[in-house]
């Protein structure tokens, strides 16, 4: 049953696709619905495939080597070790699917986040910049500061062993997106650049098994 209607078995049909390996080809039943005319391959979802004809072994390959070099290189090594072509668009159509439902995860933390009051155990997120004037301004980091004297005490902190130092953010700020992202003569859209910043950001969390156990390609579809 789907929307209401009965499936009908509607025959079969063959689909090639591209794995570490080389092409194979698969042969799905494909059903109707009855109330929507929609046609389904149930086998494509329990197979997780993607919109593209790349099956998760070599997407999820193909990504990760994606987050170290750019797509021309990764197209190389690909040809090299598994004897296999992806063109760009493939490349792109993966990094948006894969990226993009990282990016959504991530922002769902993120507004998560923002319904928990500010405070010793959470930092400010997000910022909304408005049109001030200087003093308000002025006042508005007075007022922020002031509470916060006591985790000031950069000294006691040093003694401590603690970082205070912004060398940590700059560091991961290289990693997450200057290496990858800012190469020569580069350029990315908005959503590429984020749904390629989620992915490099699963891989350095040591994240990237647990994300493609959650099925990233079906629920980007």
């Amino acid at each position: 049953m789907t929307a209401g209607g009965k499936l009908r078995h509607k025959g079969y049909q063959r689909r090639t696709l591209i794995e570490l390996n080389g092409p194979i080809m698969i042969q799905r039943a494909r059903y109707r619905c009855s109330k929507t005319g929609k046609i389904t391959c149930p086998l494509d979802e329990v197979l997780d495939l993607a919109s593209c004809d790349v099956t998760v072994s070599l997407a999820r390959r193909a990504l990760r080597l994606g987050t170290y070099t750019s797509f021309a290189a990764l197209q190389e090594e690909l040809k090299i070790q598994h004897d296999v072509r992806l063109s760009d668009s493939t490349l792109n159509l993966l990094m948006q699917a894969a990226g993009g439902t990282a990016e959504r995860d991530r922002q769902e933390v993120i507004d998560e986040l923002k319904t928990v009051p500010i405070g010793m155990h959470r930092e400010q997120v997000v910022t909304t910049l408005r049109p001030e004037t200087e003093q308000a301004i002025l006042d508005k980091l007075i007022g922020y500061v002031r509470p916060r004297l006591a985790i000031t005490d950069y000294v006691d902190y040093k003694a401590a062993g603690y970082v205070i130092g912004s060398g940590m953010m700059e560091e991961t700020c290289k990693q997450l997106v200057s290496q990858r992202l800012k190469g020569t003569g580069m350029q990315w859209s908005e959503s590429g650049a984020l749904a390629m910043n989620a992915l490099i950001a699963h891989r350095i969390n040591r994240a990237w098994g647990p994300f493609w156990a959650s099925r990233p390609l079906q629920r980007a579809a």
